[in-house]
């Protein structure tokens, strides 16, 4: 299946007419990415406003701010008091791990779970 606008990753887009493309695990990896960043933007994957980008996607916007060092500008800023920054941050990181162009560079669901546990808690 082709999967939902904005979810799918570049090498599912980019098959071949008339071979069909199927979802890897790594495909799968990139879809949470995309889902992490529209619950650290607030923004949707596709068809939203990127805020000084000419960018049509979210993977797009939040991938470049990522590049640039930028990730907090990414932030929702709904939420970003909510927590600390620099764990919102971190998880935008793993994000662009998962967004990756190329399923090799991706990190699997396995590695991606590392990731996560490994963000510092906040003391209570």
């Amino acid at each position: 299946t082709r999967g939902s606008p904005g979810y799918v990753p570049p090498e599912l887009l980019q098959a071949e007419t008339g071979s069909p493309s199927t979802a890897t695990p790594k495909s799968d990896v990139y879809g949470f990415g995309v889902v992490l960043f529209e619950l650290l933007t607030g923004k949707k994957a596709i068809g939203d406003y990127y805020p000084e980008e000419k960018e049509a996607t979210l993977v797009s916007w939040v991938r470049g701010l990522v590049r640039k060092n930028q990730s907090s500008r990414a932030i929702d800023p709904k939420i970003r008091d909510t927590g600390s920054e620099s764990q919102m941050e971190e998880a935008l990181k793993i994000g662009y791990l998962c967004t990756a162009d190329l399923p090799s560079k991706r990190p699997s669901m396995q590695q991606v779970v590392g990731l996560l546990k490994d963000i510092e808690p906040v003391p209570i």
